[in-house]
């Protein structure tokens, strides 16, 4: 049920509430520590996979430079073949 209001009489128009710090108050420190403890756990995860990728480039790396000298080889003794 909705009142009538008297003719003329104006609603009353309520300012901004102000910005505090308790409208986003802060997670507990349990969160917060729990948090670091997920991003250094990835960290540790993604520097494993770092040096596991680059002990993969230096293998193959090496096995590149095998297959280059065998060619090199193959070349040489095409050429004293011909």
């Amino acid at each position: 049920m909705s009142r009538a209001r008297p003719a003329g009489q104006r609603t009353q128009t309520l300012s901004a509430r102000p910005r505090t710090s308790t409208r986003h108050p802060q997670p507990p420190a349990r969160h917060l520590r729990r948090r670091r403890q997920e991003r250094q756990t990835r960290s540790l995860a993604l520097t494993g996979q770092i040096e596991q990728t680059q002990a993969e480039i230096d293998a193959m790396a090496v096995h590149l430079g095998e297959l280059h000298e065998a060619i090199e080889h193959l070349r040489i003794t095409r050429k004293t073949l011909l």
